[in-house]
């Protein structure tokens, strides 16, 4: 590992925020289920998608590319590929037009600001965010998910922070991970010996906009305000 510094990001809650889209992505559900049972059936499994994927390290020790669908179809009685067109369709795609307008304000500059001073930029996030990304307009050297194949793994697990920096190629002492769960991204930068920068639209001590105050960052990285 080289003495260069790096900085990686959790996508949702922290590049973006959720409330916003969220409030968005129900009305459209809405708006469809009055026209179509098809829709309303994708609503009652996108709630029961999303409650056992909270918890789904804790029933299954790998294999969560495939299980997190199945799970759910066993508790709904519809096949696992009616979850996966539903998660498709209404976490994957249709959130993609609206992400851009709920965008962490500043977000670019500081990301120019890390660049032009030669800072490893990655992503670490439990959805795959390649898509997220792009309709974001936001670049990065590294982009990792949870159900990648080679990490395979949920936070609070280290391992797609392991990978991230792996593929940086960056120790986990000159690498900050922003997040804005302290229960899931903190912990797991904890477990990986990095450093956390907590980001949310109105906690107390949380980081509301980009670039984030000197005084929260941690000694090798200098841009801020």
């Amino acid at each position: 590992m080289s003495e260069r510094s790096a900085v990686i990001f959790d996508v949702d809650g922290t590049l973006y925020w959720q409330k916003g889209l969220r409030r968005r992505m129900l009305l459209d559900l809405l708006l469809g289920a009055i026209r179509s049972s098809s829709v309303r059936q994708d609503l009652k499994i996108l709630k029961k998608f999303r409650e056992d994927r909270e918890i789904l390290a804790s029933r299954v020790q790998s294999g969560f590319a495939e299980a997190q669908y199945r799970i759910t179809a066993e508790a709904m009685g519809v096949t696992p590929g009616r979850v996966e067109e539903a998660v498709r369709l209404w976490i994957y795609e249709r959130p993609l037009r609206y992400l851009l307008a709920n965008r962490v304000p500043g977000i670019d500059v500081w990301l120019n600001q890390l660049r032009a001073e030669g800072v490893g930029l990655g992503v670490y996030s439990e959805y795959p965010a390649r898509d997220k990304l792009q309709a974001l307009e936001l670049e990065f050297d590294v982009v990792v998910s949870s159900t990648d194949p080679e990490v395979d793994a949920f936070k609070p697990d280290p391992k797609g922070i392991e990978v991230a920096l792996e593929k940086l190629g960056v120790s986990p002492n000159r690498a900050l991970f922003v997040g804005d769960r302290k229960d899931r991204d903190q912990l797991c930068a904890e477990a990986a010996g990095l450093d956390f920068l907590w980001v949310s639209p109105s906690d107390a001590g949380a980081v509301s906009s980009f670039p984030p105050p000197r005084h929260l960052l941690p000694p090798y990285l200098s841009s801020g305000r």
